[in-house]
């Protein structure tokens, strides 16, 4: 019988590297890599103590506090050592010095524009290094990408490949395929969750579980920044269309590589699990992880490769429990990881 493998992979990992946007919404300091998921839910959700979000203290601070001038910006480097939420403040009313009166709304309006601003410099960024690396971009990626497909496989296993991008990027151009094992290729169904830097439409944003309510907030979510994309076809990737079956056949194996498995995509994770039927179903899970770069130590070191294995186990767990929150019956979710090690549905593999 034909197998199907869906592998969910980001193709290229990038820095976000000392990019203007991030000053919308956190102090730039000398570092090279900035969580801006994070950071946007910072500003634009209530934290747990069910305090305001900061985003919607700033009218305020503008509105009461910040007398009009034309030299904001000179008054942001001479306070450097302000809170965040002023700083932001007077950043905002210098782009609409006229403005006598300021709603949250406005504040949320302006953050938009700052992350548009942000993401469309992000794209410029990553078109400049593949047009500077293109060549050694794609002959990685592919080598990569078949690697990744092989490993697990029994042999003879004939598989059908679909990509669910959450990156910007892909290496694959029309009609190409990728090569594996006994001179078998495959033909990858690729979709760019998130846009492209092709034509500009890379998106940042936080989930949208629990943060769709409020007005302000909700614009800054995946789940409603995905609707001015072009609505990609996920379904093809979770159900697999196969030449010769009947059915919309459930993938044997889901891949991951180079996810940070992070609360901003949980939304992605809970819809693909259930997609599958997580519990019952037969779908392995493969979680595929590589010693990172040390940043405290030489350049170009990377972590021992335990404390990588343990930092993957670590994402595995908290994601699958998070998910396992979600279910209807709470001992299926206590149980879960636990039936999918027993099951042979769950490993962490280096690669």
């Amino acid at each position: 019988m034909d197998e199907v493998t869906t592998i969910s992979i980001p193709l290229l990992t990038t820095g976000l590297v000392k990019l203007y946007g991030t000053l919308s919404f956190k102090q730039i300091h000398k570092k090279t890599w900035y969580n801006i998921e994070a950071e946007i839910k910072k500003w634009m959700t209530v934290s747990e103590k069910s305090t305001p979000a900061p985003y919607s203290k700033v009218a305020d601070k503008i509105n009461t506090e910040i007398i009009p001038t034309d030299n904001y910006l000179p008054i942001i480097v001479r306070s450097s050592s302000s809170l965040p939420i002023t700083q932001v403040a007077y950043f905002l009313r210098s782009l609409l010095g006229d403005q006598r009166s300021w709603t949250p709304k406005d504040v949320s309006s302006l953050l938009m524009q700052e992350l548009h601003r942000f993401e469309s410099a992000f794209c410029q960024y990553l078109n400049y290094e593949m047009k500077n690396h293109e060549n050694y971009y794609k002959k990685s990626a592919k080598e990569l990408l078949s690697r990744i497909i092989q490993l697990g496989l029994p042999n003879n296993y004939k598989t059908e490949v679909s990509i669910l991008d959450f990156n910007f990027t892909d290496p694959l151009d029309e009609n190409d395929k990728i090569s594996i094992s006994n001179n078998i290729e495959v033909d990858p169904v690729v979709v760019n969750i998130h846009g492209s830097y092709k034509n500009s439409t890379a998106i940042f944003g936080i989930d949208g579980t629990d943060n769709m309510e409020e007005e302000n907030s909700r614009h800054f979510t995946k789940t409603y920044r995905l609707l001015s994309l072009s609505n990609p076809n996920i379904r093809s990737v979770i159900h697999a269309h196969h030449e010769n079956r009947n059915d919309n056949s459930l993938p044997d194996m889901i891949k991951f590589y180079g996810h940070s498995l992070s609360e901003a995509d949980c939304s992605y994770f809970q819809s693909i699990f259930d997609g599958i039927n997580l519990y019952e179903g037969n779908t392995r899970l493969i979680f595929f992880y590589r010693p990172r770069r040390d940043n405290t130590a030489v350049e170009g070191a990377r972590i021992p490769d335990n404390d990588a294995a343990n930092e993957m186990k670590d994402k595995v767990t908290k994601l699958l429990l998070t998910y396992g929150n979600t279910l209807t019956n709470k001992d299926h979710g206590k149980n879960l990881i636990h039936k999918l090690i027993l099951e042979g549905r769950l490993n962490v593999l280096p690669i």
